[in-house]
């Protein structure tokens, strides 16, 4: 007979908290709350209770659990939450979580189809588990308990610690149960989630006297007698698990009996009945079931917390009926728990009883029958289970075997593609092997897994020495392999000089001579050159390696020389990358390279935008990326149609975009694109002339590119120079395109024309510019326009002005759609044409120096005004355009643009018919009003009007 209390004693207080925070939850107000105490003291049976008070008010309730093994599967607890919320609920859909349903699909098993072929970063997993839990939790609430965090693996644990960081604003609540006592790894990680307030702490304490009493009364459904209660409380030590485990223990031995009227305590036997410990309690239970059901359940301690009852017939050397019956009873004594596929130790206190009473030889032959019978049942195992069998090995005390399996189950799970699985199986494996020959496997295996998980420092840190150290069992292969190995990481961290090394060590061994080991080689030479912005060296090494490639069946080889040749091509013949790079997509598209077809999609697509200007292309491979989950490959083309909406002079809407870029960047913790968003940022600004706010990103991008060349090259390119122009600083805006230009790799780049367009102005000619710029025919669309104008001034300063207005009449086509760069290419070219002595077209000057006004750019308007004086042309002074804005408005200043937006605001046009009339979107309409607001201190779209209609004088601000 069972004496579980059915209800929750003690806990009042905590309980009202957590109910307050599941109603936050269903309030869109997440959290996560860490629930932490000693073993027994009643974690669980608080969050079942939760559980059951948050299914009772409509939420979604999901449950996971952390078991203890030596080498827990990665994400186990959101395997198992997932899978049952799925089979529960149904699978979420919409397109805000469709795109990440292929990342998960190694977690739930329905999935499994979907599954990426490439390994996914495990930030984009987490991602894909709040999207999860959000839908899950749209419009009602969703609450997930993880039981046991300190058993957890490193990865649930990274998952924990990115749904804590971005659970607010979330209807979802996070309950994770772990141990307070002993020196659990995850309590560091917990503290640290306390300390920055990401979390909160719900300390749970033992169990008062009187509580002890009310829970007593519970177990039995009647008042206890004092003489139990103080029995039981003396042994308990305030634990819940504890008093029933005594109740239990003194029911078997006789000093609780069971009546028809209830139950009765026999005072003689009371004190020597109550059990002086767990291990005691849970003994005589044992021997109560019998001996051929203890050996089952002795067996099945061997195996685990949860534990394959499959195994325990061979184990305890009976049949599976007699195992049935064990079972059964071991559940009725409150020692095992049953599920709906499975059994597991009602606690692991209870585990660890049952094998404290086995000795280290019974533990051993367990473990070993076991590890027969596992492999005689499965044949091939698969990654999981081959975990399991080295764990038997190690129980078994065989450190050889269990090394084997280790290294097996690192092999399977690096086939799978669990990359972080499969290195800490390796690990695990060079940890206990026996013998040179297995630690030298183990180790060439385990620095294969950390090249794929991108963890090079420990690539370098393992693999150097052990190229140094003539271990023997070295032999020529296994040194090729790792110099190999060793050589794509240095290449991977853009260490080149190592890189060079490896390569160059590799030429002199005989495996060179193998046609696979020599493509490879050189594959690596071209990414090495190209790294080095040694191009020319890089299409020949690249172009080696494809010969190389093609006998062998090597498409991911030729796919990444495909790609180096088409990014080395880009920078002097457009249409010779194109071709390039359409034979990787090719090739990658056709032998099942989704992850490399994406990268080729997207540089065609980069690449169309460059010659062209249309992002047609590039939104589509935008959209595809976004589908398939390739979120860094979607905030690279979110960044260059960001970049698109910038050159169009739309800043608004391109500061609006770089927000939720930068917003995504931090999110996913991809660093490149985060300073990336900066350098966009700082250019919207600069060309608005915001130099308090430009100043801030300078010193921001300063900070983050110490060791960041190509970055840096952007900071001096697109913020420093398009500021320093903008305040019509001439001489600061050419120190800024030389900065620029002595860091720039790529020599397409608008900034080169920038510089050569400055140059030429202050004297030089333009062929001279362009080949110390070294320009060739392949420019992206404004560094041509540059040229061009610079070509312009050239031939004006020649006397052959008719033929320099034409010239620079392709530079007006080209900028079309480019104003803030029109206009200011037009200032460039009129100050150089005034002092060559050549005319400029006034009419376009006029035009720009309205452009500039209308902007806020006064510096740029006063000397375009000046030209204009100059020029006999007369021209306003320099400042807003005043002549459409109401009267009552005037003294606040406002652009062009505030004033189309006012003027249709008082027409009463919503803001989406005013999106519609000026060609923007309602968000950026929304800023204009906002604007608009903070300028003249109203509040309201009526008091706007009102201060507009008002007299001027009593509206002066």
């Amino acid at each position: 007979m069972q004496l579980l209390c059915p209800i929750l004693i003690g806990r009042d207080a905590v309980v009202d908290d957590l109910v307050g925070v599941i109603a936050s939850a269903q309030a869109g107000s997440g959290a996560m709350q860490l629930v932490l105490g000693e073993a027994g003291v009643g974690k669980t049976r608080l969050v079942e209770h939760i559980a059951g008070l948050a299914r009772e008010r409509g939420l979604c309730t999901m449950r996971g659990r952390a078991v203890e093994v030596e080498l827990p599967g990665a994400l186990r607890p959101f395997t198992e939450a997932l899978t049952a919320a799925v089979r529960a609920y149904g699978a979420p859909t919409g397109p805000h979580f469709e795109p990440f349903r292929p990342l998960l699909a190694g977690l739930v098993p329905e999935w499994t189809g979907d599954a990426p072929p490439d390994a996914v970063p495990l930030v984009f997993v987490a991602e894909g588990i709040l999207r999860f839990l959000r839908h899950m939790g749209d419009g009602r609430g969703a609450l997930l308990v993880v039981e046991d965090a300190h058993w957890a693996d490193p990865d649930s644990v990274a998952v924990l610690e990115y749904l804590a960081d971005h659970l607010s604003g979330e209807p979802v609540a996070v309950m994770v149960t772990l141990r307070g006592d002993g020196p659990w790894a995850t309590v560091d990680w917990a503290a640290r989630l306390v300390a920055s307030r990401a979390a909160t702490p719900v300390p749970l304490r033992p169990l008062a006297p009187d509580d002890i009493r009310r829970m007593i009364r519970g177990c039995l459904g009647e008042d206890p007698p004092d003489a139990l209660v103080e029995a039981v409380a003396r042994r308990a030590d305030g634990l819940p698990f504890l008093v029933e485990e005594l109740l239990a223990g003194l029911a078997d031995a006789g000093g609780l009996v069971a009546t028809g009227d209830g139950w009765r305590v026999d005072g003689q036997r009371l004190r020597p009945a109550v059990p002086a410990t767990l291990a005691v309690s849970v003994g005589r239970r044992l021997h109560s079931i019998g001996s051929t059901a203890s050996a089952v359940i002795a067996a099945a301690a061997v195996l685990g917390t949860v534990f394959d009852w499959r195994l325990l017939a061979a184990m305890a050397g009976v049949d599976e009926l007699a195992v049935s019956a064990a079972l059964r009873a071991a559940r009725d004594g409150q020692l095992v728990a049953a599920t709906t596929d499975g059994f597991h130790f009602r606690h692991a206190l209870s585990r660890e009883a049952v094998l404290a009473d086995l000795t280290p030889p019974e533990r051993a032959r367990l473990a070993g029958i076991g590890l027969a019978e596992l492999t005689r049942q499965h044949g091939e195992l698969d990654g999981e289970t081959a975990a399991l069998a080295a764990n038997l090995a190690l129980r078994a005390e065989d450190r050889h075997q269990a090394a084997e399996w280790y290294l097996y189950a690192g092999r399977r799970r690096l086939a799978a593609g669990k990359i972080s699985d499969a290195v800490r199986a390796l690990e695990r494996c060079c940890a206990l092997a026996t013998e040179p020959r297995q630690e030298l496997a183990g180790t060439v295996e385990l620095l294969g897994a950390l090249v794929l998980a991108g963890r090079n420092d420990q690539v370098f840190a393992i693999g150097n020495p052990l190229i140094d150290s003539g271990q023997s069992g070295v032999d020529d292969a296994i040194r090729a392999r790792l110099l190999l190995l060793l050589a794509r990481a240095a290449v991977s961290a853009a260490d080149w000089p190592a890189a060079a090394g490896h390569l160059t060590a590799l030429q002199g061994l005989p495996a060179i001579a193998d046609p696979l080991v020599s493509a490879q080689v050189a594959a690596l030479r071209a990414a090495l050159a190209y790294g080095q912005h040694r191009f020319d060296d890089a299409i020949s090494a690249a172009g080696e390696a494809l010969s190389r490639a093609a006998p062998l069946d090597a498409p991911a080889i030729e796919v990444a020389a495909h790609l180096i040749v088409g990014r080395s091509r880009r920078l002097r013949d457009f249409e010779a990358a194109e071709e390039s790079l359409r034979a990787a997509q090719r090739i990658a598209a056709g032998h099942g390279l989704p992850a490399e077809a994406r990268i080729a999609s997207f540089e065609l697509a980069e690449l169309h935008y460059i010659r062209t200007g249309d992002n047609a292309a590039l939104r589509q491979v935008r959209d595809d990326a976004a589908q398939s989950g390739a979120f860094a490959l979607v905030g690279l083309a979110d960044l260059q149609l960001a970049v698109a909406l910038a050159v169009r002079h739309r800043i608004d809407d391109a500061l609006d975009a770089v927000a939720r870029i930068a917003a995504d960047a931090h999110r996913y913790r991809l660093d490149g694109l985060i300073s990336s968003a900066l350098v966009v940022r700082g250019f919207c600004h600069a060309v608005r002339g915001q130099t308090v706010e430009v100043s801030t990103i300078a010193a921001e991008l300063e900070r983050r590119t110490v060791h960041d060349r190509e970055h840096r090259s952007y900071l001096w390119g697109y913020v420093r120079l398009v500021r320093a122009l903008a305040a019509d600083d001439l001489d600061a805006a050419s120190e800024a395109a030389e900065q620029a230009r002595q860091l720039l790799v790529d020599n397409t780049s608008h900034v080169l024309g920038m510089w050569v367009l400055l140059r030429t102005c202050s004297g030089w000619s333009a062929d001279d510019a362009v080949r110390t710029a070294g320009l060739t025919a392949a420019m992206q669309p404004l560094c041509l326009a540059a040229v061009v104008a610079a070509r312009a001034v050239d031939l004006g300063r020649g006397g052959a002005i008719e033929a320099a207005l034409h010239t620079y009449g392709q530079v007006e086509r080209i900028l079309a759609d480019a104003p803030w760069c029109r206009h200011v290419f037009r200032h460039l070219v009129a100050g150089a044409a005034r002092a060559d002595g050549w005319r400029f077209p006034p009419e376009w000057m006029a035009e720009s120096a309205d452009f500039f006004a209308s902007e806020g750019l006064f510096a740029l308007a006063r000397a375009a005004n000046t030209w204009l004086r100059a020029a006999g042309v007369p021209a306003p002074t320099a400042g807003p355009p005043r002549d459409r804005t109401p009267p009552a408005l005037r003294a606040y200043t406002l652009t062009d643009r505030e004033t189309d937006v006012a003027l249709l605001l008082l027409g009463g046009l919503t803001n989406k018919q005013i999106a519609e009339r000026l060609r923007l979107s309602p968000r950026t309409v929304e800023k204009y009003v906002e604007r608009l607001f903070q300028k003249t201190a109203v509040t309201s779209r009526a008091a706007l009007v009102a201060l507009a209609l008002s007299p001027p004088e009593s509206a002066a601000p």
